[in-house]
């Protein structure tokens, strides 16, 4: 598995909020999140979901084109938000998501 980012193998687990394991590079600190782990993690923090969340980190977007770390597809990338610059990366064949640091 190689980041989509840097195109290493620097992989390590993590787990963050309640529960959610995501694989972190430690080269450029971007996040994969497998679509399993998602779906898990969602049934169980639908409680956590509604309390606002703050964060003062600046996001590191990188606008490169990305491979899939699992199924080596493009991934496509979507806003989060209407009145934000801040984009995820999603995988159309395996569902992955990729979170660039912060």
């Amino acid at each position: 598995m190689n980041c989509p980012v840097c195109k290493t193998p620097s992989f390590s687990e993590k787990t963050l909020l309640d529960d959610l394991h995501v694989l972190q590079c430690s080269t450029c600190s971007g996040y994969w999140l497998k679509s399993y782990h998602y779906w898990l993690w969602l049934k169980t923090a639908s409680d956590s979901l509604a309390a606002p969340y703050q964060c003062d980190l600046m996001p590191n977007d990188s606008t490169d084109t990305k491979i899939c770390p699992e199924c080596f597809r493009l991934l496509s990338r979507y806003k989060v938000g209407h009145d934000t610059d801040i984009a995820i990366d999603r995988c159309g064949t395996c569902r992955g998501l990729w979170f660039d640091k912060n």
